[in-house]
């Protein structure tokens, strides 16, 4: 029998990934940063967790389409800003699952802690890169929203984009830092596609 493309395991897991995305990204927990929207926030957490369990096919289906509609709707500010705004910066994140394999080991079993250390550490570097990678194509296509959708000049939208996205893109670090031993422990004892 032909596996599906997604099983209903997967749709559980991004379903509830999103949906804490969703309620990361409620007004009462974000700090708003630029009176015409802009905030830091947690909602990017789960969406890379996303990314990383489950790929970028999917990861861009649950990051970019499903939490982007979401988050247009939620936020107010047309439909004429969800696609770049929305789709495809939030869907950026779903490169995030291109580094999945390096950012986290497979199966290793040293029990010498300075080696197991060195694996980890190397591991990180990935993890940190996968991180920058996509809140840097996250950053690049609210850019060129701001000078398509609302016709600022490239330096005004940079400097406005980037005056939100620098402190989202550090909380989210650390907070995806701070995670990553769970989500060793997580992706190996339950693995999914992505991973293997």
């Amino acid at each position: 029998m032909k596996k599906p493309f997604i099983t209903i395991r997967e749709m559980a897991e991004i379903g509830m990934l999103v949906a804490l995305a969703v309620i990361l990204n409620m007004e009462f927990l974000r700090i708003q940063v630029q009176a015409l929207g802009g905030s830091i926030d947690f909602a990017m957490v789960p969406l890379f967790v996303l990314s990383y369990r489950h790929g970028v096919i999917k990861g861009f289906f649950g990051c970019g389409i499903i939490f982007g509609i979401i988050a247009c709707i939620y936020d107010r500010y047309g439909i004429i800003t969800y696609p770049l705004d929305y789709l495809m910066a939030f869907g950026s994140i779903s490169l995030a699952g291109l580094f999945a394999k390096l950012a986290f080991p497979e199966n290793i079993k040293v029990k010498n802690v300075w080696l197991d250390r060195f694996f980890l550490t190397k591991n990180k570097l990935f993890f940190v890169l996968s991180i920058f990678v996509a809140c840097f194509t996250r950053f690049v296509f609210h850019v060129i929203s701001g000078m398509v959708v609302f016709s600022t000049s490239f330096w005004a939208s940079v400097v406005y984009n980037a005056s939100y996205m620098v402190p989202a893109f550090l909380v989210c670090l650390i907070a995806l830092i701070l995670l990553y031993r769970p989500l060793v422990l997580i992706n190996r004892i339950y693995p999914v596609d992505a991973l293997k």
